[in-house]
Order: structure tokens, then C-alpha cells, then sequence
């Protein structure tokens, strides 16, 4: 193992020696070898947090533009039913909606 030397200030020492008589019988070595693993660990999981945060971002945009195609399609489908209808209408049906306008939310074809 490598040795460093860290200058920390006194309220950041308190608080190690605290945990080292706490947390590792006084080895003050180990406690900032796990201070550091920790850290270092925290690092990795923040790393792992903003990439799966990219990730779902980038799947809700992804529904959204599904959600988006699938009204566009629905919206589609609505008006060539419509037309489809409108073509197959008696004369005399397509001159009364002419007339009096069109109810869209009646289905006009079991008048006929």
C-alpha cells in the first residue's frame, strides 16, 4: 500500500476520531480506508443514478412520440371512416347533412 499524508481541519478530525473509536477500535488507518471506499463507491452509484436518469428520460420520450403516432393514426383512421361513409351515403343523406350539418357521434349509416 501507498502512504499519504492529509491535512483535514479540526472539526473534520473530531469527527474522524470519533468513528475510528466508534466504528474500527481506534485503527484510524482502516476507518479512511472505508471512508474512502465509501466514497468512492458513492461516486460510482451517483454516476449509475444520472445514467439510468438519462435512460429513462430518453424511454419517456420515446412513449410519448408512441403515444403521439398512435392519436395521429387514430385521428386518420377516424376521418377515412368518415369519408368512407360520407361516399357510401344515399343522395339524399348526404344532401340533409349538407343541409343541417353532420353529427359525428351518431353513426349516420343505421338511418339509412
Amino acid at each position: 500500500m501507498e502512504q499519504i499524508t492529509v491535512k483535514v481541519p479540526g472539526d473534520t478530525y473530531e469527527s474522524l476520531e470519533e468513528y475510528t473509536e466508534s466504528e474500527h477500535d481506534g485503527n484510524r488507518s482502516e476507518a479512511i480506508r472505508e471512508l474512502l471506499a465509501r466514497g468512492l463507491e458513492y461516486d460510482d452509484l451517483e454516476n449509475e443514478r444520472d445514467r439510468l436518469e438519462r435512460q429513462l428520460a430518453a424511454t419517456n420520450q420515446r412513449v410519448d412520440q408512441h403515444q403521439e403516432l398512435v392519436e395521429y393514426v387514430q385521428e386518420e383512421r377516424d376521418l377515412q371512416q368518415h369519408r368512407e361513409e360520407r361516399r357510401d351515403a344515399p343522395l339524399w343523406t348526404r344532401a340533409k347533412w349538407y343541409v343541417f350539418g353532420r353529427d359525428h357521434n351518431n353513426n349516420e349509416k343505421s338511418e339509412a
